[in-house]
């Protein structure tokens, strides 16, 4: 830690030379400033250390700022070692301090530990928000844990905590992972019921779940639907209900799709040409399928240019 110290922001080491002694909140400020910079937690992590040095009580404030800019870079470890030392410190840990650690594990930590972090806070009667559980859903998502993800929306409901568009994304992405389509299906409906408007993310996770479980014309009607509300179909979207129509070899349909994306003005993408090529070979149409190569060949080839451009 002790090597960040030279690193400390330009504001804090001038103030002494101003005759201005930084205190708890100057301090508070720059870690604050710092949550939402790339690569700058370790700064947050480094002003944090010092303030004992300069015989300052970190506050909850600081804590939670900290923490919250372990969060933002994925710092999960560091972001838990943080919340167990506050006891020590004598700083009682609140919402957003609960919040921020499992926001971190989110980004890359276990499962369970988010888990375990959502229970401490019941233990701890902290009123868990949307934050809490869209981190936690998010991180169930990343482990696959869909059982757990629909449980926690389930949990939502009893504690009368609105579920928001980030919920549902999260649960029917996790649904789609683990390849329970009906399930997915149920959630967009329920979405709606709740008149939450589903994003593309959401859409998009629907279709794929129907994409793997081969049921290429509910792909197609989710694509339809995306077209008649509020929501943009995009290369995603195309590309998954394409990939769908391998089932049967639907190969009318999945050219139908390619040719709507022109219309639609979304540029088509190597999985999108590859998708379609494959539909139409297994639908026996390799004159179809050749062309479909070649065009995806002059993407590639036009996209290296650009990136060596």
């Amino acid at each position: 830690m002790v090597k960040f110290l030279n690193s400390t922001p330009t504001m804090l080491q001038e103030m002494p030379e101003s005759e201005v002694v930084p205190d708890v909140i100057s301090y508070n400020s720059v870690i604050s400033s710092l949550d939402l910079e790339q690569g700058k937690h370790h700064l947050a992590l480094a002003l944090l250390a010092q303030m004992p040095l300069a015989s300052l009580v970190p506050d909850l404030i600081s804590y939670n700022a900290t923490i919250s800019a372990c969060a933002g870079n994925g710092d999960w470890q560091t972001a838990l070692e943080l919340l167990r030392e506050m006891p020590m410190a004598t700083v009682a840990a609140d919402v957003i301090s609960f919040n921020a650690a499992i926001s971190a594990v989110d980004k890359g930590g276990p499962w369970n530990v988010a888990l375990h972090l959502v229970q401490e806070m019941t233990a701890a009667e902290h009123a868990r928000n949307v934050i809490s559980f869209n981190a936690c859903i998010g991180a169930f998502d990343k482990g696959g844990q869909w059982q757990l993800a629909l449980d926690l929306l389930a949990q939502m409901s009893r504690a009368q905590v609105g579920a928001d568009v980030i919920t549902y994304g999260s649960a029917i992405s996790c649904c789609e992972s683990c390849g329970h389509w009906q399930v997915a299906l149920q959630l967009l409906a329920e979405m709606l019921q709740a008149r939450v408007d589903p994003n593309s993310i959401c859409f998009n996770a629907a279709v794929s779940a129907c994409e793997k479980a081969s049921q290429w014309q509910r792909s197609l009607q989710l694509l339809a639907d995306m077209r008649d509300g509020r929501t943009t179909p995009n290369v995603i979207s195309f590309s998954a209900a394409i990939s769908a129509c391998a089932a049967l070899a639907a190969w009318q349909s999945a050219l139908s799709l390619l040719f709507a994306m022109t219309v639609s003005e979304v540029l088509a993408n190597v999985i999108s040409f590859t998708a379609a090529a494959t539909v139409c070979e297994r639908g026996g149409q390799y004159h179809m399928a050749l062309p479909l190569l070649s065009g995806m060949s002059a993407l590639a080839t036009s996209q290296i240019k650009v990136q060596l451009c």
